[in-house]
């Protein structure tokens, strides 16, 4: 009896143990899981648990490394649509200001000319732009090309605070620039400028 009693207990005691150990070894890995449903839903902020034994440790630190890269390119995804935004509503902004101004007469008969030049080149820019968004995915580092071109930085600033007046009228902001009398030559890509 003593001996039945002490297989039992022995018994009991190793199946305690395989219980303690297993979910000991699986906490990690139930942590893992649960993170990785996260990041299926977009969230990248959960790290898994680092525990367990060697392989497990090992796997949990990988997984965080993965969950930290993940993250990482999930922010650098969202200020790229920011910027691209930003770069598309610029030239958008500038066409409707100034076809606006044009239509309710705040830009005088005389400057309609000089105003429908920067709307067609705000017009042209918009639409490289455009292109250039569509060509991304497919393009290499080694095969994005400048179209670099000479111009006169000076006139390229100029142009930039015309197309903005609008926006500087109605936020009251006055702008002093001081060119020099020459013009600065420069070898660049204007529309990336």
């Amino acid at each position: 009896l003593q001996v039945f009693a002490g297989l039992a207990l022995a018994a009991l005691l190793a199946a305690l143990g395989a219980f303690l150990y297993t979910k000991r070894a699986t906490r990690p890995l139930k942590s893992m899981a649960a993170a990785a449903a996260d990041m299926a839903r977009g969230d990248f902020s959960r790290r898994a648990e680092v525990a367990g034994g060697l392989e497990t440790e090992e796997l949990a630190r990988a997984f965080n490394a993965m969950a930290e890269k993940l993250q990482a390119t999930e922010n650098g995804r969202r200020e790229f649509v920011s910027n691209v935004s930003h770069e598309l509503r610029s030239p958008l902004t500038s066409i409707h200001g100034f076809v606006s101004g044009l239509l309710d007469g705040t830009i005088p008969q005389e400057q309609a000319q000089a105003s429908l030049r920067i709307v067609d080149e705000e017009t042209t820019r918009l639409s490289r732009l455009i292109s250039d968004l569509l060509h991304l995915s497919r393009m290499d580092e080694e095969s994005v090309r400048l179209t670099r071109t000479v111009f006169d930085m000076h006139e390229a600033m100029r142009q930039a605070l015309i197309q903005r007046i609008n926006d500087l009228d109605e936020k009251r902001i006055d702008v002093d620039v001081g060119f020099d009398g020459e013009p600065c030559w420069v070898d660049a890509d204007r529309d990336r400028v």
